[in-house]
């Protein structure tokens, strides 16, 4: 498990702009900091601070790795790593490191590393954190979180889990709180919640960057079948072996809460288009609870057949919707920058990057 996932790290992180506008943000605004530490202004007054002012904890990553690199292929690849290794050490201390940890990664998570820097990076941190939940120490839990929450505000989501009695829930019960969570998912009621964790900064920037005005986060419309399908699929999953967990077994109980709370979490958001982003961080129970059902038995049967078929359906899915975003790979060893890419063509902000990756 260490190797590959610090291989997927210096995979993503040496991606040359993969995943969308959202990296020409981050790399604008670290560039725009490197600059202004270098200059005769307070670095205090750089756009990163300016734009997440309730997050100035992404802003200081910015500056401690702005210490070290003025160049934003630099930084996102220091940055990748750090998100990669928190995501390990969760990993390692929670999981049972089995080759089904990395399996359910990639199908749930891995390609949202290329681009969603910060809510990736928060929720790595907010994992730090599940460990004092079960030793019920409230100072390093909401330390974790809140530093979790400079980084993105979306954190504060994670709370009210140390709060949650650590016991196996009725299924009776738990059935009747997700039909709810559906319930309330179809009205416009979770619009106020993804709006309060608006990425405005991104907005601004992509206005700036193509002058149309988009609320990444607000989008509502239609169903998200698949949110539906995903929740409906893990917890006929977690309810067929539902015995297996042992109520005494503190840290399973904490973990299956978790796993029904991303559960919940896709059917409250079911219309907004991002709004699934806030169930990120509870995948750790996810992640957790499937890789201890997987080998719960020593034979490697029809349900482990299906779980890999399952994670490599939602791998499958997310590459062929995303595309263009992350396929076909390049590092930033090379210059210039692949063939017809029109992500570079709308949203590159320095052409020198595209002559020499290394210039700054």
């Amino acid at each position: 498990m260490i190797f590959l996932m610090v291989a997927l790290g210096i995979f993503v992180g040496l991606g040359d702009m993969l995943g969308g506008y959202d990296r020409y943000i981050y790399a604008d605004l670290f560039d725009g900091c490197a600059d202004t530490m270098r200059s005769e202004f307070s670095v205090w007054d750089s756009t990163v601070f300016e734009l997440y002012a309730s997050e100035p904890g992404y802003g200081l990553i910015n500056v401690l790795i702005g210490f070290l690199t003025r160049n934003r292929y630099i930084f996102i690849f220091i940055y990748t790593l750090v998100c990669y290794l928190l995501i390990l050490r969760a990993f390692l201390r929670y999981t049972n490191r089995s080759p089904f940890v990395v399996v359910a990664f990639m199908g749930l998570w891995f390609f949202f590393t290329f681009t969603y820097l910060r809510q990736v990076l928060a929720s790595a941190v907010a994992w730090q954190a599940v460990d004092f939940i079960a030793k019920r120490r409230p100072v390093p839990f909401f330390t974790l979180t809140l530093i979790a929450a400079t980084i993105h505000n979306s954190a504060l989501l994670f709370i009210p889990v140390y709060f949650l009695p650590i016991r196996k829930p009725n299924m009776l019960m738990v059935t009747m709180l997700l039909v709810s969570c559906l319930i309330v998912g179809l009205t416009n009621i979770p619009e106020s919640i993804t709006g309060a964790f608006a990425d405005s900064a991104e907005m601004q920037e992509r206005i700036m960057a193509t002058g149309v005005a988009e609320d990444l986060y607000a989008e509502t419309g239609g169903v998200r079948l698949e949110y539906l399908l995903e929740a409906v699929v893990f917890l006929s999953i977690i309810f067929w072996r539902y015995d297996y967990f042992d109520e005494n077994n503190k840290f399973q109980i904490i973990m299956l809460n978790m796993a029904l709370i991303f559960c919940g979490m896709l059917l409250f958001f079911i219309k907004s288009a991002n709004g699934g982003r806030m169930s990120w961080f509870f995948m750790i129970g996810i992640i957790t609870t499937i890789s201890q059902l997987a080998t719960a038995k020593n034979d490697f049967g029809f349900f482990n057949i299906g779980l890999i078929a399952l994670f490599a359906t939602l791998y499958i899915r997310i590459l062929v919707s995303w595309d263009y975003y992350v396929f076909p790979y390049k590092t930033f060893f090379t210059n210039g920058h692949r063939q017809d890419d029109w992500i570079f063509r709308v949203y590159e902000y320095d052409w020198n990057y595209d002559y020499d990756k290394f210039y700054r």
